[in-house]
């Protein structure tokens, strides 16, 4: 049996760039709790890294929509049709 050696092709690529992560949050009249979320996402990577945040709104009707158009470096999405449910709405981030 030979060495082990291991393969570039086999190991878990590295994110380089902010381009390489993109976070998708799917709400539904989540005011309440967006915010949060998005912190939290933005707060969990190192200092110099800051992933792509999309928040997908499925029609909600308590001012998540325009509470995530406020937040900075934010991307918000619409769902096609209201009150579509979490896997629709996600799949619409993608």
């Amino acid at each position: 049996m030979g060495a082990a050696t291991s393969s570039t092709a086999n190991s878990s690529p590295e994110l380089r760039s902010i381009n390489d992560l993109c976070v998708i949050i799917p709400v539904l009249n989540e005011r309440e709790n967006v915010l949060k979320a998005v912190q939290s996402v933005l707060q969990s990577g190192p200092n110099a890294y800051q992933p792509e945040v999309v928040v997908v709104d499925g029609g909600s009707t308590d001012g998540t929509l325009e509470l995530c158009q406020a937040l900075p470096g934010v991307k918000v999405e619409q769902a096609s049709r209201a009150g579509l449910g979490g896997w629709e709405v996600g799949s619409k981030g993608v």
